[in-house]
């Protein structure tokens, strides 16, 4: 693959691509973080030796994010490729953004509804826990399935 033949806005999509597998990683660490709560002593090592590789995972693909940036998207252009309204990866990673804010509220109420504080089994942390790796995975996971559609499908509804 030659990044020459690629276009500027091509750059700034893979850029997005990249932003959400990093985000998908981070909620890994907090998946490694509840599983924590749940294994026992004997897995306890694995799960934390498991968080700390996730967390170095997530740091190399956040320096490899920031190093796309910098090298293939034009400084003169960048602000207009990564943020302009007319972005098909905007609109996507908007409506994903949306659509894990509904996910995380509706676990908020379940949660909070179904959970008796004094009787509960696992501390406050663990539920923040379980909220932040969902709101996290869903954005990424969503984001990743929209955005490998066609952009040629995109109507005017899934711009809003």
């Amino acid at each position: 693959m030659e990044n020459k033949s690629r276009s500027s806005a091509d750059h700034a999509d893979i850029h997005r691509r990249l932003i959400s597998i990093t985000i998908l990683v981070f909620s890994l660490i907090y998946a490694a973080k509840v599983a924590s709560y749940i294994v026992g002593n004997e897995l306890m090592q694995y799960v934390t030796y498991a968080g700390y590789g996730f967390a170095g995972l997530a740091l190399v693909l956040m320096l490899t994010t920031i190093y796309w940036k910098l090298k293939f998207i034009p400084g003169k252009d960048r602000y207009q490729l990564l943020y302009s309204e007319d972005s098909y990866a905007n609109a996507m990673m908007n409506k994903s953004f949306k659509n894990s804010w509904m996910v995380t509220l509706l676990l908020l109420f379940l949660v909070s509804s179904l959970i008796n504080k004094q009787s509960s089994v696992f501390p406050d942390q663990f539920y923040l826990d379980v909220c932040v790796f969902i709101m996290l995975s869903t954005f990424s996971l969503n984001f990743i399935f929209m955005f490998r559609g066609d952009k040629e499908d995109l109507t005017e509804r899934d711009m809003v």
